[in-house]
């Protein structure tokens, strides 16, 4: 990945200056060297924080971890969602339900025809009780690099133009 470290490095200098910027290190000599290469661009330490984490994937962007504190800094409960206990056909990777789509009424759930779907769809209906979860089976869009809610764009209305 040394190849896109500089793009990782602009991003969070130009983040660092307005907010907090959590980074995924597989380990501590991984912190360190990112440390270090944030240093020689003066990127100040004290915004940074780090999670030291076990992964190969650099899609963990999109299952985990998630940093969400609410208005008084307070961090919000955590939900986990399973993966596919089956590796999506064609792929050899578990499915992810983490990239679903909320609307105002519905909520577009991505599933593979895999036993843990029902359990996703639950945890999911019990995140959003005013609307109704949509299971979308999407094992032939999935090898295609994009997911539900990144082949689509959020243009939510007040509940008075409903």
């Amino acid at each position: 990945m040394t190849d896109v470290e500089d793009i990782w490095v602009r991003m969070t200098e130009a983040l660092a200056p307005g907010e907090k910027v959590h980074i995924v290190a597989y380990d501590e000599a991984h912190r360190q060297h990112i440390a270090s290469l944030l240093a020689s661009r003066s990127v100040p330490s004290d915004r940074i924080d780090y999670l030291l984490a076990p992964t190969d994937d650099s899609w963990a962007r999109d299952t985990w971890p998630i940093f969400v504190k609410n208005a008084d800094g307070v961090p919000c409960q955590i939900v986990e969602l399973p993966l596919t206990k089956k590796n999506v056909a064609g792929l050899e990777i578990k499915g992810s339900y983490i990239n679903y789509y909320v609307a105002n009424a519905v909520v577009l759930l991505p599933v593979y025809g895999d036993e843990n779907d029902a359990r996703a769809q639950k945890i999911v209906a019990d995140l959003y009780p005013g609307r109704t979860v949509v299971p979308i089976n999407v094992a032939k869009l999935y090898p295609h690099g994009g997911m539900i809610h990144c082949i689509t764009q959020q243009q939510p209305v007040s509940d008075s133009e409903l």
